[in-house]
């Protein structure tokens, strides 16, 4: 059994969503950032930075994995299956998969603190912020323009690391106007289809459910 420390985010979807791919057997132990519980001592010693989501292989003498890469790399390579074992795929799908860590997730970070009106928000930075994660964007759009997931021929850890925060950035630049731009992308729209088609992908976003994250929010408010 694996124990996953998540929230409904979208860094915790990459594990759930990895876990329902590879049908493996685990349970949900929801930490509710909304009220800080990712700086409690107990779970700061399984994430050091604090981050979710961790996971705990109890059938391994790893003691926890934390970042979202090394979920899947762990993950996949425990299972012997979505990291392509062919040299090119497999180098692609681990490049893709960091491509994700370094650019997609930090860029879109930026873009939605700016966007919630904080002090230092101003139309210029989140202007800079939205621009860049175009860009990004369409960087996947042509890789995808090529190839239908962004190992190759085949659906991978690449395409669940970037799916969630694809999906938020979309979602997010057609709200502020961008609609066009997004429109144009038509190759990375069809493989947002073709992602969140998968069933597992459908059950992946739904982690923790909201009942079970309402029941720990309700824990804090008592």
């Amino acid at each position: 059994m694996i124990d996953l420390y998540a929230w409904k985010t979208p860094e915790s979807f990459k594990a759930s969503i990895m876990l329902e791919e590879l049908d493996m057997n685990y349970c949900v132990n929801p930490v509710d950032i909304t009220h800080g519980e990712q700086n409690i001592p107990d779970f700061r010693a399984l994430s050091p930075n604090g981050e979710i989501p961790v996971i705990v292989d109890n059938q391994s003498d790893v003691d926890r994995v934390f970042e979202p890469g090394a979920i899947l790399i762990y993950l996949a390579e425990k299972a012997g299956k979505l990291l392509p074992p062919d040299p090119i795929p497999h180098y692609e799908a681990l490049a893709w998969t960091f491509f994700e860590a370094s650019y997609l997730k930090p860029m879109t970070d930026q873009m939605e603190h700016f966007e919630q009106e904080t002090e230092d928000s101003s139309p210029k930075l989140i202007e800079r912020y939205r621009d860049e994660v175009l860009r990004l964007l369409e960087v996947l759009n042509g890789r995808l323009g090529f190839h239908p997931y962004l190992a190759g021929m085949d659906y991978s850890i690449a395409d669940i690391a970037n799916y969630p925060r694809t999906r938020f950035a979309v979602t997010a630049l057609e709200k502020a106007g961008h609609q066009d731009a997004i429109a144009a992308m038509k190759p990375l729209l069809s493989w947002l289809e073709r992602v969140e088609s998968r069933p597992a992908v459908q059950r992946g976003i739904n982690v923790p459910t909201e009942d079970t994250m309402a029941d720990v929010s309700e824990e804090f408010e008592s």
